[in-house]
């Protein structure tokens, strides 16, 4: 198998369609009000949408070194779920259009800090805009999870490349103006896009198109829901926890 049909597949399949349900569910734990399984599961879409992202590009979406396959094997960074190194990956690709809100890098900030936070190791906090916000990222990420490389034959001219028109035309402003009705060129039929043609009652559905700007079948331009404003503090930030003598046993039944 050639290697750009394979890594294609697996950025479709195990990165950005898996991403596709980490989103759902990401919005679904919105709406119950649960911020740190939220905040995981955010962090989870867009770290696979990056990696997706990177694949389609013949980039690394595991060693953030920029080492070529088969050197310095041994002790190679990373990326984990670094979303900022990602990110900076992903901006290294030169002709590549990342066309983003300019909140975006302190917002995946955000999710590196909190997202893995499944124990609540750390105090966290919510102010309320978290779903309006990772809503954009996904649409933002998401239209670049796929591959630009198209080339086409005219007659018996010779094979054309359409990377660069196709580049040139989603970084088109124009294209924000409606979001959930902007499509990619039709490309990408992944998870979302099947989901979207469910029956209205389908849960998976209802839970991504619930007061959603940027995916949906029509263009909504004004929201009305409740925002999940909260914090916390875990139980190791009390006086207690400074007692060594408390401490040290505790530590023979939890690892901090």
């Amino acid at each position: 198998m050639n290697l750009k049909i394979a890594l294609h597949a697996i950025a479709q399949e195990t990165f950005r369609d898996q991403a596709d349900g980490d989103y759902i569910s990401a919005r679904m734990n919105y709406r119950m009000e649960l911020r740190e399984q939220f905040l995981w599961a955010s962090l989870q879409a867009c770290e696979k949408y990056l990696k997706a992202i990177l694949l389609f590009n013949e980039k690394s979406a595991r060693f953030c070194d920029g080492a070529k396959p088969g050197e310095q094997k041994k002790r190679r960074p990373e990326f984990g779920h670094d979303l900022h190194k990602l990110l900076v990956a992903v901006q290294e690709i030169t002709d590549l259009p990342l066309d983003k809100p300019e909140w975006l890098t302190e917002f995946l900030g955000y999710l590196n800090r909190f997202g893995n936070n499944r124990y609540l190791s750390i105090a966290t906090y919510a102010v309320g805009d978290e779903l309006r916000r990772i809503d954009e990222v996904v649409w933002t990420l998401r239209r670049l999870c796929q591959s630009f490389d198209w080339f086409v034959t005219c007659g018996d001219g010779p094979e054309k490349n359409h990377r660069p028109r196709l580049l040139a035309q989603i970084s088109n402003p124009e294209r924000r103006k409606n979001p959930a009705l902007e499509r990619p060129f039709g490309a990408i039929d992944g998870h979302l896009e099947k989901v979207l043609k469910r029956p209205h009652r389908d849960m998976a559905r209802r839970a991504l198109v619930w007061n959603n700007l940027f995916f949906a079948n029509r263009q909504r331009h004004r929201l009305s829901y409740l925002h999940l404003s909260s914090s916390a503090n875990p139980p190791q930030t009390r006086d207690w926890f400074n007692t060594p003598a408390i401490t040290q046993v505790i530590e023979e039944y939890v690892k901090f």
